[in-house]
């Protein structure tokens, strides 16, 4: 108790003036000197709320207890000036002096806290080099951008390389497939052929002599047309007229007057005369076997002819072979019911699927009592456009033949559509 008396006295006014007294309490003096504190004091106590503020947020800053050095010494600061307020009124020099004492050890704590932490400062680099720092930084990123975006290209440009380059393979891999199937099947026609011309070859000539010379010819007038749809170097004839006359040539020679061929001339591309090549080997194959050449009085009439397409106005090629049987082929009806049997598979899906497929057209089939008739569709550019490489499964070309094979890139990238129905059909 003794001793908290003690200290309480020690505080009291133990009879030192006031210091507004050293001021001969002029009024201006103790305002000018009570308003100065009173700032300092104001501005003490709002600067440590900013940095508790900071450091409450920015949780990651380094060296966070010399920072609350700095907080506890500016607060101090603040409370001795505060007691300058005080000591103009109440001479309490004890408790200033206890206050600037403990003001006194916190400045110098945080200073030898500090002091290490000098050479760290000065290496700090200024915002002038963070400027430039950042601007070099910049400009690096950006470069990096640029040469991700030039490898973008690149890889684009390779993708697309073989994007095209593996079409281009599935298309020959398809076409040689084809040559194969076709020649698969006519081989297995080809006794049929053979019979049939030596028939027909038979009753057109007399003589042994006479009958091999023209048997022979039509023989290799059949291999030279078939060979020209499976060589490498595609030696077929550049116009549908030719095309027509050389792949029919031996048929009619052997069967004159009984195939008829009419139509303007118009030129083809080596991929599209193989197409319709492949198409008239066989119609000519079926009508020896089952259509209008297999017993006599038949007939069949291949004629073609241009025409532009409603609505789109587009213009387009059209291919017609139509089969007339006899008259006591008609009432026999064998050969609707052949057409419906299944031994014609092959054949329909060439005519209807295969070729107008890979040119981009459409194709009909129709048996009837009176006979066969086949009709192929296509658009014109695709008969003579030397750019693209196939009409087929790539949508529709642009309006006329391309100039260049840049301006089909976008036209053949395009996913191919499904495979197209086949379309053959029997009537009653």
């Amino acid at each position: 108790m003794s001793a908290l008396l003690s200290l309480i006295s020690f505080f009291q006014d133990t009879g030192y003036l006031a210091h507004g007294a050293s001021l001969m309490w002029e009024p201006w003096l103790i305002a000018l000197f009570a308003g100065a504190d009173f700032l300092i004091v104001s501005a003490f106590a709002i600067i440590p709320l900013a940095l508790h503020r900071v450091l409450r947020a920015r949780k990651d800053l380094a060296n966070r207890r010399l920072a609350y050095l700095f907080v506890a010494f500016i607060l101090l600061c603040g409370l001795t000036h505060l007691a300058g307020i005080v000591t103009l009124w109440a001479p309490a020099y004890a408790i200033e002096g206890a206050i600037k004492l403990v003001t006194g050890l916190v400045s110098m704590a945080t200073a030898m806290v500090l002091f290490p932490l000098v050479p760290r400062i000065i290496a700090l680099p200024s915002p002038a080099a963070l400027h430039q720092a950042n601007a070099r930084l910049t400009e690096e990123i950006a470069a990096h951008e640029r040469t991700l975006s030039e490898l973008r290209k690149v890889r684009d440009r390779l993708e697309d390389t073989v994007a095209e380059r593996t079409r281009a393979l599935e298309r020959s891999k398809e076409e040689m497939s084809a040559i194969l199937r076709q020649s698969g099947n006519r081989g297995r026609n080809l006794k049929a052929l053979v019979q049939a011309l030596a028939r027909q070859t038979a009753n057109q000539t007399r003589g042994r002599e006479d009958f091999l010379d023209r048997f022979q010819a039509r023989i290799s007038a059949i291999v030279e047309a078939s060979d020209a749809l499976t060589r490498p170097d595609n030696g077929l004839p550049a116009t549908i007229r030719a095309l027509a006359e050389t792949q029919l040539s031996a048929y009619l020679a052997a069967y004159p007057g009984r195939i008829t061929i009419s139509g303007g001339d118009h030129p083809l591309t080596p991929l599209a005369a193989r197409q319709v090549g492949l198409a008239l080997n066989e119609l000519a194959t079926n009508a020896i076997k089952h259509g209008a050449l297999r017993d006599d009085g038949g007939f069949v009439a291949l004629f073609w002819s241009r025409y532009r397409s409603w609505p789109d106005g587009r213009e387009r090629f059209q291919l017609n072979w139509a089969e007339t049987l006899p008259p006591e082929r008609v009432r026999m009806r064998d050969f609707a019911e052949a057409a419906g049997s299944g031994r014609l598979g092959y054949g329909t899906r060439v005519l209807n699927i295969t070729v107008p497929q890979r040119l981009n057209g459409k194709a009909e089939a129709d048996f009837t009592p009176q006979g066969m008739s086949y009709t192929l569709d296509v658009p014109v550019e695709c008969l003579h456009c030397h750019v693209v490489e196939f009409c087929a499964t790539r949508g529709p070309l642009p309006q006329g033949c391309p100039v260049s094979k840049a301006d089909c890139e976008g036209w053949l990238a395009l996913p191919p559509p499904e495979a197209p129905v086949d379309r053959a059909r029997r009537s009653a």
